[in-house]
């Protein structure tokens, strides 16, 4: 009896564990030959034909063809592209063949001026290529058979053909909710855009999990860098603001001021100077060293998870005011100095300075 309500309980967890991790099941096969209701937007410009499905837009300007999708991990998505024209960045097309909320990924081609098929992740506030395969679409007429896996660790490797063109990871997005045909053109190309043959399939993916803090670091002795683990933005209710607590006195935080957040990278700065630049400007005050206690307002993803009201410890020790601060050195040769091209930090003017720099080698070069 015992062992027989130990299997059933052993069989329960495992499936629990497998459909947390992978989700539901999810299939799609379109030939694009005929009407569906599970199309959505410019649905006007949509001409269905024994070939496929093509573009017949009034006027110049740009489509939107969406339906549902819910694939976004261990999943493969193929689809049949044909455009009659060389693409650039007024015409081109994009497979968003991932799309959650106001984000995406895409196969883009064109869109620039190197025939480029590229891979893309959009969110509200940019657009990251995270790989490109140069001169595929070169032709006046370009048939492409497209195909993009992703596995269970949000590798992606895109394929023209059944022939690899590059392979990179991201897991930004992990959860799918649609898909989308896109295109753009001017009044010379409005119907010579084709699609056919869709296949998708995968695992639906439930990410409700926020952004988590990986890493504090000092960048410089007026801001503090934060590490997400993935793209994190502040959400329009939070204040750009965190406060800093001492461990010996929490009475008096001091309030940093959040600069940069729309990345896995955000800044938190001290009160700015008017013009850091002009040495007779104000000087905003460095960071308080020692042990603190940072608290974050909230943080979300791009996927809308939000993480609230985080606190963490951290040690903040940088060089003293007398020191200088080598923050970016440029490996080419200037043709004037005849060396590298150093970027440094100073309290304080410096004028013409002597440098020396030890190389891996074991040698010194003097500047």
């Amino acid at each position: 009896m015992n062992c027989n309500m130990l299997r059933l309980v052993l069989t329960l967890f495992l499936c629990l564990i497998f459909n947390t991790t992978r989700g539901q099941f999810f299939s799609l096969q379109d030939s694009l030959n005929a009407p569906s209701p599970q199309w959505q937007g410019d649905t006007a410009s949509m001409q269905f034909t024994p070939n496929g499905l093509r573009s017949n837009l009034p006027a110049a300007g740009s489509f939107t063809w969406t339906r549902p999708a819910f694939a976004g991990l261990a999943a493969t998505w193929k689809i049949k592209t044909t455009i009659e024209f060389n693409p650039s960045s007024s015409n081109f097309a994009e497979f968003r063949f991932l799309e959650h909320g106001t984000s995406h990924y895409a196969l883009r081609l064109g869109g620039t001026t190197q025939d480029l098929l590229s891979l893309v992740l959009h969110t509200p506030y940019k657009d990251s290529v995270l790989a490109a395969a140069p001169n595929l679409l070169s032709g006046s007429t370009n048939a492409l058979d497209l195909r993009i896996d992703r596995d269970s660790a949000a590798q992606f490797s895109v394929f023209v053909a059944d022939s690899l063109l590059f392979s990179t990871t991201d897991s930004t997005l992990l959860q799918a909710t649609t898909l989308s045909l896109y295109g753009k053109c001017t009044s010379t190309r409005v119907n010579k855009f084709l699609f056919s043959t869709l296949h998708v399939q995968g695992y639906d993916f439930k990410d409700t999990i926020g952004p988590m803090l990986q890493q504090i670091d000092v960048f410089d002795p007026y801001t503090l860098q934060l590490t997400w683990n993935e793209w994190s933005q502040l959400p329009s209710s939070a204040p750009p603001y965190a406060l800093l607590f001492s461990e010996t006195d929490a009475s008096r935080p001091d309030t940093l001021t959040i600069t940069d957040h729309f990345d896995r990278f955000w800044y938190l700065e001290t009160a700015a100077s008017e013009n850091p630049w002009d040495p007779a400007a104000p000087h905003p005050q460095p960071l308080p060293q020692g042990k603190f206690t940072l608290q974050l307002p909230s943080s979300e993803d791009a996927e809308g998870n939000l993480t609230f009201g985080l606190v963490q410890s951290t040690h903040i020790n940088y060089p003293g005011p007398r020191a200088v601060a080598v923050t970016a050195i440029h490996p080419f040769e200037n043709p004037i100095y005849d060396g590298p091209f150093f970027c440094i930090q100073s309290g304080a003017h410096l004028g013409w300075c002597d440098l020396t720099l030890l190389e891996a080698s074991g040698r010194t070069k003097h500047y």
